[in-house]
């Protein structure tokens, strides 16, 4: 129902398991290239310090799309699809597809787990939110 060129995005990201609801990891960066690095044969080294990792994370999300489709619907002789279900199970998954690609791409802020009030408007950020340090995005 939905090809990879409908969610570039999706399509291409690696998919991971994590455990909990807010995975953090720690970003890198290397230097900028450059074509002046030939060393003089006995010269002294000259040692520069490292920079920290950058620890960033983000929040997990639980989407959802319902559906309902009565028994005798189902075994109703359709004009369409043999299965009604099957039908709108692929819908509504291409839906949740789509809008786990909008929401990725998308520049909205995450919001947090409320530890001790519940789940109250947890929400991933999309990537262009994820190249800055975490405190900076943290709502």
């Amino acid at each position: 129902m939905i090809s990879p060129e409908e969610t570039p995005f999706l399509s291409l990201v690696e998919r991971e398991s994590i455990d909990g609801r807010h995975p953090e990891w720690q970003t890198d960066t290397l230097a900028t290239p450059v074509i002046t690095n030939q060393q003089i044969e006995g010269d002294e080294y000259a040692y520069t310090p490292i920079a920290a990792t950058v620890r960033i994370g983000n929040y997990t999300e639980i989407a959802r799309k319902s559906y309902l489709i009565s028994g005798s619907e189902e075994k109703n002789t359709k004009a369409g699809p043999a299965s009604e279900l099957g039908r709108e199970r692929r819908k509504k998954g291409t839906e949740l597809k789509t809008d786990m690609e909008v929401a990725l791409l998308g520049q909205q802020g995450q919001r947090r787990w409320h530890h001790g009030r519940g789940p109250q408007d947890c929400r991933l950020c999309g990537v262009d939110y994820d190249q800055r340090p975490a405190w900076s995005y943290r709502r």
